[in-house]
C-alpha cells in the first residue's frame, strides 16, 4: 500500500506541473500578437520586450549574450573567412555563405523566407499587397519597392526605392556602382559592372556564350529572344515597356505628351520624334563638330 500511494504522487505530480507552467506563462500584451512576453516589459521582443540594443538610436533586441543587436555585431556570426554577418538559425553561417533554412524548390539554393519554405523568387516571405502583384514586400509598408514599399530615394520628386544602405535609387548614385573606368551607372547583381559593360547575367540564347546582352525580368534571355515581360496582345511576341502590359506598337512605354497625339515618346524625351523628342539633328550647330567649315556645298547648292 505505501508503495501504491508513492507511486500515484509521482504521476500526479508529473501531469500537472506542464499545465501550471502553461498557465503562468505570460503573452504579450500588442494587440493581436500571441508570442511570448520577455521579462518586466510584458512584451515580446519584436514588440520591445527583453533586452534591447545599446547601439544608440537602435531599438532593437539583443541578441543571445551580446549586447547588441544582429545588425550591430551581437549574437553568433558567420564562421566564413573574413565574413562579419551573423549566422542564421542553427547554423554556423549566413545567409549569402549557406546558412539558414534553404529554399525547398527543386534546384534552388537561395535562402527561404518567412513559414513557406520558399525563397523571395519562389513566393517566400511577405508579399506585395497590391491587387495582382506578385513581388515581395519590403519593409513595415506590406508593399513592394515598385508600388512604395521599403525606404524611398532622398532626391527631390523621386519615387524610386532607395539601393543597398545608401539613400537614393541607381538612378542618383545609390547602391553599388560600376568599377569600368568612368563609368558612373549602377552595377549589376554580385558583378563589379553595369549591364553596359558586361555585368550581371547574361542571356542563355542557345544554352549561353552565344548572345552577350544581359537577361531582363525574372527570365534567362534578353528581350529579343524573349527574355521580359511580353506583350499582352494574342499573337504579338515584342516585349512590355515600362510599367505597362503592351509592347510600344500596342501602347505600352511612354506616350508622346503633345495634345491629341498616340505615338511613342522618343529617348528620354516625353515627345515622339514628330513633335520634337529623341535625338535631334545637330548639322551645323555650334558644338557640333559635323558641318562646320562646309559652307561651300550649302553656298553651291543654293
Amino acid at each position: 500500500m505505501p508503495a501504491s500511494v508513492k507511486s500515484s504522487v509521482a504521476c500526479t505530480s508529473v501531469v500537472t506541473n506542464p499545465q501550471q507552467r502553461n498557465l503562468n506563462t505570460k503573452t504579450c500584451q500588442f494587440p493581436g500578437c500571441g508570442k511570448g512576453a520577455r521579462g518586466a516589459s510584458g512584451h515580446c521582443i519584436a514588440h520591445g520586450g527583453g533586452r534591447r540594443c545599446q547601439k544608440p538610436g537602435c531599438q532593437k533586441g539583443a541578441e543571445g549574450r551580446t549586447i547588441y543587436c544582429k545588425a550591430h555585431g551581437g549574437g553568433r556570426r558567420c564562421e566564413f573567412l573574413g565574413c562579419t554577418k551573423s549566422a542564421e538559425g542553427r547554423t554556423d553561417h549566413c545567409i549569402a555563405h549557406g546558412g539558414g533554412r534553404r529554399c525547398s524548390n527543386d534546384g534552388c539554393s537561395r535562402a527561404a523566407r518567412g513559414r513557406s519554405g520558399l525563397c523571395i523568387r519562389h513566393g517566400g516571405g511577405k508579399r506585395c499587397q497590391q491587387e495582382k502583384c506578385t513581388k515581395s514586400a519590403e519593409g513595415h509598408s506590406g508593399l513592394c519597392i515598385s508600388h512604395g514599399g521599403g525606404r524611398r530615394c532622398q532626391f527631390p520628386e523621386c519615387a524610386k526605392g532607395a539601393q543597398g544602405s545608401t539613400k537614393f535609387c541607381k538612378a542618383h548614385g545609390g547602391g553599388k556602382r560600376c568599377t569600368f573606368l568612368g563609368c558612373t551607372k549602377g552595377a549589376e547583381g554580385s558583378t563589379p559592372y553595369c549591364k553596359g559593360h558586361g555585368g550581371g547575367k547574361r542571356c542563355l540564347f542557345e544554352g549561353g556564350g552565344v548572345c552577350p546582352k544581359s537577361v531582363h525580368g525574372g527570365t534567362q534571355y534578353c528581350v529579343a529572344h524573349g527574355g521580359g515581360k511580353r506583350c499582352a496582345i494574342s499573337d504579338c511576341t515584342k516585349s512590355a515597356r515600362g510599367r505597362t502590359e503592351y509592347c510600344v506598337r500596342h501602347g505600352g512605354g511612354k506616350r508622346c505628351r503633345f495634345d491629341g497625339c498616340v505615338k511613342s515618346a522618343q529617348g528620354s524625351t516625353d515627345f515622339c520624334k514628330a513633335h520634337g523628342g529623341g535625338k535631334r539633328c545637330s548639322w551645323g550647330l555650334p558644338d557640333s563638330s559635323f558641318g562646320i567649315g562646309d559652307g561651300s556645298c550649302c553656298s553651291s547648292e543654293g
